[in-house]
């Protein structure tokens, strides 16, 4: 009986280890990213702003970026808490291209790039560290096709897709260099 009973102890310990490990575990995912990282990508995207080749400089407000900042070194608002604060502050601006999206990295090894449409162009807007290069490119089309073949399309009311498999490095041919 006691052996019976030590057995279950020993099991029922076992488990709430591996149940605190995983917790322990998602909260140290959640703050990977330490408060001065977040600091600097701040400082990048006022750079960006103000910078003389922007659309926008003429509009920028230093002040909410500034205020953040104090409050990301301070250690009052973690990285989704940022990223929502900034969008917020981007949104003031208006202007309907402006914005700011998470990375989430477990989605960068099934799909290492994010496009976005400007008039009837797509341009790569994100990217992983690996295909980084890649930002601001033109997608001209994926493997042999164009675009508009390869592209989903909405035809009396019905959503249909090609059902051909898009391999990376059939994106990668497609990406051409936008020159202004």
């Amino acid at each position: 009986m006691k052996t019976k009973n030590s057995k279950v102890l020993c099991i029922l310990l076992i488990c709430l280890v591996g149940i605190s490990a995983c917790k322990k575990i998602n909260t140290e995912v959640e703050n990977e990213v330490s408060p001065k990282e977040i600091y600097y990508d701040i400082e990048r995207i006022k750079i960006d702003i103000s910078s003389t080749y922007s659309a926008i400089r003429e509009f920028y407000d230093p002040a909410p970026f500034e205020q953040l900042q104090e409050e990301v070194l301070a250690g009052k608002l973690s990285r989704k808490e940022t990223i929502y604060r900034l969008k917020r502050i981007l949104s003031d601006y208006k202007i309907i291209h402006l914005g700011i999206s998470p990375i989430r990295y477990e989605f960068n090894k099934i799909a290492p790039f994010k496009f976005y449409c400007f008039g009837s162009n797509y341009y790569v807007i994100s990217a992983n560290i690996k295909y980084s290069k890649y930002l601001g490119w033109k997608l001209k089309g994926i493997g042999g096709l164009s675009v508009r073949a390869f592209s989903a399309a909405t035809i009396y009311r019905r959503k249909t897709t090609t059902e051909n498999k898009i391999p990376q490095k059939s994106i990668k041919k497609g990406l051409k260099m936008h020159t202004y």
